[in-house]
């Protein structure tokens, strides 16, 4: 049997985070500080921006989506809300 690999995204240049979650793959995009989210289709949803450099994602018992952004040595944990996002607990 033949293996063949085929890209099925481009234009990012650090995807970070790699998680199966809910039926789609969701990553961050490190360079921009954005989350997506990718179902098979042609394109990536943008699920959300945080403040510095997305890094990794996590979800809560309840669903809520939890994203650490990086900034310098600090991290946040942004959780991803009906209306966007809010910011929860700093740590240095």
């Amino acid at each position: 049997m033949r293996r063949c690999a085929s890209i099925v995204l481009s234009g990012f240049r650090i995807p970070e985070s790699l998680r199966w979650h809910d039926g789609a793959l969701w990553f961050s995009h490190l360079a921009h500080g954005t989350v997506h989210r990718w179902d098979g289709g042609s394109r990536a949803e943008l699920v959300v921006e945080v403040p510095g450099r997305a890094g990794g994602l996590g979800w809560l018992p309840d669903g809520q989506l939890l994203v650490v952004s990086i900034d310098g040595r600090a991290s946040t944990d942004s959780r991803r809300t009906a209306g966007g996002c809010s910011m929860r607990n700093r740590v240095a």
